[in-house]
């Protein structure tokens, strides 16, 4: 399964210069699908089916990797693109933004602890390293206050401090203390505001910082890039499947809702919308009833 980014972050390097990325992850293994079909018994049978797949990969040494690439614009991109670069439901046009290499994501290791190592994990759009300023749009900003919110809740005012959320290479050293839960030293005795003048932490400052974006956004064209998805990007038989995936989920709706799908998807491209209309034409609902 690939994975990419829906944000796109504005980035500086060590001179002070701004550019605009997306981050993506393509599996090494290649991509494969089930069928819908195929997907719905599997669910049902083996729930578990992809996660023991990974465990027992990871366990044998067959490490899953994947390459990691980055679409890179400028300043003066992001003014020409002819579309909403921050909008987090377009997608960048790979021949207009290519793909540049980056590095590798490889899974190596499994959790021995599955509570301690991966229930406990606190994922944060807000933990971002140095040279990453964010992403300007309004949904990153949203991450980032509910994500934190949601991690005080469940974990406690400590979770950076839980060793699964620490840094690996470098000590840990907040300000936040005396919550739920206490770890380790739990901060000793260093002083618990700043500045002072007693070895507390110090705040990162980063002296490269340079001022985000604030965006004005025209009303968006809602179709343009699954339009374009749907002509240059997807093959015969990937066309095909989604159609088949739509049918699956729209032929129990009501005769209204159908209409209103079709209208949608032949604004999208005309001959999606037919090979829709023309499958809920043949009436593809399945019914199944208890045996008496």
């Amino acid at each position: 399964m690939p994975g990419f980014c829906v944000h796109t972050f504005e980035i500086v390097n060590k001179y002070g210069e701004k550019s605009f990325v997306r981050f993506h992850f393509t599996p090494d293994a290649g991509i494969k699908n089930f069928h819908t079909e195929q997907a719905y018994k599997i669910s049902g049978v083996d729930p578990d089916y992809a996660t023991r797949d990974l465990y027992n990969a990871i366990g044998r040494g067959d490490f899953p990797g994947s390459t990691v690439e980055k679409q890179v614009l400028s300043l003066e991109d992001v003014k020409s693109a002819g579309f909403d670069v921050f909008d987090v439901t377009k997608v960048h046009p790979l021949d207009k933004y290519p793909l540049r290499p980056l590095g590798r994501f490889v899974l190596n290791k499994n959790p021995i602890n599955y509570f301690a190592e991966i229930e406990q994990m606190a994922y944060n759009p807000a933990n971002l390293v140095p040279g990453i300023l964010c992403a300007p749009d309004k949904v990153f900003a949203a991450r980032r206050l509910a994500y934190r919110d949601a991690q005080y809740y469940r974990l406690g005012a400590n979770f950076n401090s839980i060793p699964v959320n620490c840094p690996i290479r470098y000590k840990q050293l907040a300000y936040n203390r005396d919550g739920r839960p206490p770890l380790k030293g739990n901060g000793r005795d260093i002083p618990n505001y700043y500045p002072n003048t007693f070895n507390g932490p110090s705040p990162y400052k980063d002296d490269k910082r340079t001022e985000l974006l604030e965006i004005y956004q025209d009303e968006a064209n809602n179709f343009e890039h699954a339009t374009e998805l749907y002509t240059n990007e997807m093959t015969k038989e990937e066309r095909s499947r989604l159609v088949e995936n739509v049918l699956y989920s729209l032929g129990g709706a009501i005769q209204e809702l159908q209409d209103k799908a079709v209208k949608i998807f032949n604004i999208i491209h005309p001959d999606l919308g037919s090979r829709v209309q023309q499958g809920l034409q043949v009436n593809r609902t399945k019914y199944y009833y208890d045996e008496d």
